[in-house]
């Protein structure tokens, strides 16, 4: 797994440890196996297969909990997150944007960050008033029409807003919503979890969802493939050949794809046989085309195929193939920076490149999968009943056939 953001980069090894670029992160305990990692502007997260959350960096008081201010601080070693700050339940999920933090526990959501423009999910009384403007995590409920608790099981935070995927396949965005990135029909602020209904009548209004990408612009992957878009265009990045932005969900033509990554303004599309597409803009060459003009339709990436995991950051791309290599093009450098806090006008520092086609990072380890998940999920999964399967799951065959394996080999041993 990688996670990509501004000019750093976190690789998840093939055995579970974690790396800023080609070094390991000092600080995160040797004897644990971490299975996602997770990079913002202003702080990083590495999460481990017993559902343990590391961070560091700034505003890692967000994660003091029950909803409380607290001071903008800065942590350069990685700290552990006490169980009591997610109501002692495990982390499955984790999503890091600007200005605020999601987390998943056992399909619960909590937020926590800057209190004002609906970045939270809940209401929060006189929001503009002086200090207090950060608040620790909280646990925010989603009920559907009918009253029943939603079961997160995707979140993603972009510059403003936030939105997850239910267990139904729905989807609830909030935030500040400056360019319609919450697919309600408007640019309002949102100010609590609201199912995103407002469609047109070139999109379905089932989502089936099963993945959620966002920035200023918001990436909808479905279980069969299909991709909708909204939010933020005025580079292309929603790969509609305009540049005009959409307020609402818009059905992106395109061939059925696996997952997507949004980048502060590009879009990664990543199909099914493991190629990635791009769109959007191009300055620094993050659409891997390989010229810097700005891309309106999805374009296919040479130079890297067999693609298992992509992430998109702020200028640059990455990939990782299932050989285990890992991929980078658009801005990188291997060493240590000045972190740009806010994305206005770019000042690439004089020992970045601009790389405009894949080229192979070379690193002493294989890049790993996030290959692990919840033990809850782990029978569910064998018995090829999980929701996020789909009815064409190669995971059907792949069940019937390891099973005819086992029956074949079994050895009958006497009882004792």
């Amino acid at each position: 797994m990688l996670s990509a953001d501004q000019f750093c980069v976190l690789v998840l090894t093939e055995d579970g440890k974690v790396l800023s670029e080609d070094l390991p992160v000092e600080g995160l305990p040797e004897n644990e196996i971490y299975v996602s990692v997770h990079s913002a502007t202003m702080h990083s997260a590495a999460l481990t297969d017993r559902g343990i959350l590391y961070v560091w960096g700034r505003h890692v008081g967000v994660f003091v909990g029950d909803g409380a201010a607290y001071c903008d601080t800065t942590k350069h070693a990685p700290i552990c997150v006490p169980s009591h700050v997610f109501g002692g339940m495990r982390v499955t999920k984790v999503a890091l944007g600007d200005m605020n933090t999601c987390v998943v526990a056992n399909g619960c959501l909590f937020t926590g960050g800057w209190r004002i423009g609906g970045r939270l999910g809940y209401s929060v009384t006189d929001e503009m008033s002086a200090g207090d403007m950060l608040v620790g995590m909280k646990h925010v409920p989603i009920q559907d029409e009918c009253s029943a608790a939603v079961s997160v099981v995707d979140v993603a935070t972009g510059s403003n807003s936030s939105g997850i995927v239910g267990l139904d396949g729905s989807v609830w965005t909030w935030g500040l919503n400056g360019f319609g990135e919450c697919g309600l029909g408007d640019n309002a602020v949102c100010r609590e979890p609201t199912r995103v209904t407002t469609v047109g009548a070139e999109c379905d209004m089932a989502f089936n969802a099963a993945q959620i990408e966002m920035h200023s612009h918001t990436v909808v992957v479905a279980s069969d493939g299909r991709v909708n878009v909204w939010g933020r265009n005025d580079t292309g990045q929603l790969g509609l050949d305009d540049l005009r932005m959409r307020p609402s969900p818009t059905h992106l033509e395109c061939v059925p794809m696996r997952s997507a990554a949004c980048g502060y303004a590009h879009t990664l599309l990543l199909t099914t046989n493991g190629d990635i597409w791009g769109c959007g803009s191009n300055i620094f060459g993050e659409c891997g085309t390989g010229e810097c003009e700005e891309v309106r339709t999805p374009t296919r990436v040479d130079g890297v195929s067999s693609v298992v995991y992509m992430s998109a950051g702020l200028g640059q791309s990455v990939a990782a193939t299932i050989d285990g290599e890992m991929f980078q093009w658009g801005v990188s450098r291997k060493n240590d920076f000045d972190a740009v806090y806010w994305p206005c006008v770019l000042e690439i520092p004089s020992d970045y490149t601009h790389t405009h086609t894949p080229e192979l990072f070379t690193l002493q380890t294989r890049v790993g999968l996030d290959h692990r998940m919840p033990q809850e999920m782990e029978l569910a999964l064998a018995m090829c009943t999980h929701a996020r399967l789909g009815d064409k799951s190669p995971l059907h065959v792949l069940c019937t056939d390891i099973i005819q394996r086992v029956a074949e080999a079994w050895v009958v041993r006497p009882r004792l």
